[in-house]
């Protein structure tokens, strides 16, 4: 049997500035499965909301490339619009013990592009969200400032990310996802 879980979902902001939420059933797979840390959208307010973050810098490399500003084609070129991270990796970092979720840092990689790497995150006894392998002793809640890390700390770089130069290039045989980026940002 199916389990059908109601979420409250943002669906956009109203005019006086607050969100639009409504409560919206989702299909989970499994009658375990239960909503963790985070906020559901509309697809279409995600829609929005991913303009809003990335249309304003393809624009700016738009005209970049037509003006050939190449510093600026450089500086927006690496800017990411989607990263992938695969079922595997999430299913690592989520099955560690006492794992409720992933927080993701951003980061550059190891060849200096702009990336995210992923860290499973546990509740602690006074309900304080921590990433998993801080030394209980430690009261640092991210790995960045713990002093004490215990054992192997689990976590994922994802990649490759699809950048805003990627939109741009002139690839003979573009990938769909990366076709259907050029569609939504109104790319030639």
């Amino acid at each position: 049997m199916a389990n059908v879980v109601v979420l409250k979902t943002v669906l956009g902001v109203l005019p006086d500035g607050k969100l639009d939420v409504k409560d919206v059933p989702y299909q989970l797979n499994l009658e375990s499965d239960l909503p963790g840390f985070g906020t559901a959208m509309d697809l279409g307010f995600l829609k929005v909301s991913i303009m809003k973050q990335c249309g304003e810098k393809v624009e700016r490399y738009k005209e970049a490339l037509a003006s050939k500003d190449v510093p600026t084609m450089n500086q927006l070129g690496e800017e990411n619009v989607a990263i992938i991270l695969g079922k595997e990796s999430l299913m690592l970092l989520l099955s560690q013990k006492d794992c409720e979720g992933i927080r993701f840092y951003f980061c550059k990689n190891p060849y200096g592009r702009n990336s995210v790497a992923a860290v499973g995150v546990k509740k602690d006894q006074t309900g304080e969200i921590r990433d998993i392998g801080i030394d209980d002793a430690d009261p640092s809640a991210s790995i960045l400032t713990a002093k004490q890390i215990s054992g192997n700390v689990l976590n994922k770089e994802v990649g490759p990310p699809d950048t805003i130069a990627k939109l741009f290039s002139k690839d003979e045989k573009p990938t769909q996802f990366i076709s259907d980026l050029k569609t939504f940002f109104n790319i030639q």
